[in-house]
């Protein structure tokens, strides 16, 4: 959809593009008759634009009256999607996107786009940074258990009725060789691993150093703990190894992990994409159990992708309306 708020004296012509390519003629301004009453047309009305299998919603009112007015975006980031999106950005000059981190981790890939840190206050805090700066889009790639921000995201732009894409790598799922047990949370986690194991084990945590205290109440077990940077503070665990290590991981070395430290059974939550992929193989190979925690739930965003690259292709379409609407060219 394309959320436009127009002059009364400002009419056009649109074409409403199907899939295939087929266009037909669409109304006047407003989609309201062209004898209609000058203060309906004014009114924020709603226009929908069909390109292949998506819709776009955008503000496009302020960027009317200034057409070299760039399109701006906030990207909540965090994974190496994100960063993939950042990298398509810098070749995108008519876009001008900042990108934004939590800043749980230490040492985080450094973007070559603008970049922020830290939280926004909230719902409220974020509403009041996407007014100030005046963003007309937001994209979520953060991390898919970063649920707090992806819950704040989503109503803050409800809210404020933004567009909010949200990329979401596709979760993964067990083959017919898998001997996955998948779990609610972390401590629904922490008790199958006491029963699938026993005493004298090795357990493999990858569900990161922010989730650690919720295995503080594993007994009897050696936690075999990798995350990106060390947890501060240290976990009240009684025997444990920490390995510093960040993906993409490699099989090889999965098969290492598992061989050299006698591992009973993997404790990972279900983030998907292929980076992180290789330790389900190596458990699989070798029979372990995969104790896997099932994502948040979420509130729906405006749009759902599965690639940077769809991604890249909404915004530019955004673009591309915009452009259409500044040129008062009357078709898309």
């Amino acid at each position: 959809m394309i959320q436009v708020a127009l002059p009364a004296n400002h009419e056009f012509s649109i074409r409403h593009r199907r899939p295939g390519g087929l266009a037909e003629p669409g109304p006047a301004a407003l989609g309201q008759p062209h004898n209609a009453q000058p203060a309906l047309r004014t009114r924020l009305a709603t226009r929908r634009v069909i390109h292949t299998h998506c819709t776009i919603p955008l503000y496009i009112h302020s960027r009317l009256r200034q057409p070299t007015m760039a399109f701006r975006i906030l990207i909540l980031g965090g994974t190496r999607d994100a960063m993939t999106l950042a990298e398509q950005l810098l070749e995108q000059p008519a876009l001008e996107p900042t990108y934004s981190l939590a800043g749980r981790t230490r040492r985080p890939l450094p973007p070559a786009l603008p970049t922020r840190r830290g939280g926004f206050g909230g719902i409220e805090g974020l509403k009041q940074w996407l007014m100030e700066h005046d963003i007309a889009a937001v994209v979520d790639a953060t991390h898919p258990f970063a649920a707090e921000m992806s819950h704040n995201a989503a109503i803050a732009c409800q809210e404020l009725d933004l567009p909010l894409g949200r990329l979401e790598r596709a979760p993964w799922e067990p083959g017919p060789d898998d001997n996955w047990h998948p779990v609610t949370d972390l401590h629904e986690a922490a008790r199958k691993a006491t029963e699938l194991t026993r005493p004298g084990d090795t357990l493999w945590l990858t569900t990161g150093r922010t989730s650690l205290p919720a295995f503080e109440g594993i007994t009897g077990r050696h936690l075999l703990v990798r995350c990106v940077d060390p947890p501060d503070p240290e976990p009240s665990f009684e025997n444990w190894t920490l390995i510093e290590d960040r993906g993409p991981y490699d099989l090889e070395a999965e098969r290492r992990i598992i061989t050299q430290h006698n591992v009973a059974a993997l404790i990972t939550k279900n983030s998907g994409g292929e980076a992180a992929h290789p330790k389900l193989d190596a458990a699989r190979e070798a029979g372990l159990p995969v104790i896997i925690i099932d994502r948040p739930s979420l509130p729906p965003a405006t749009h759902s992708f599965q690639s940077p690259e769809a991604v890249l292709e909404w915004l530019q379409q955004a673009v591309r309306v915009i452009e259409a609407y500044q040129t008062g060219s009357g078709e898309l």
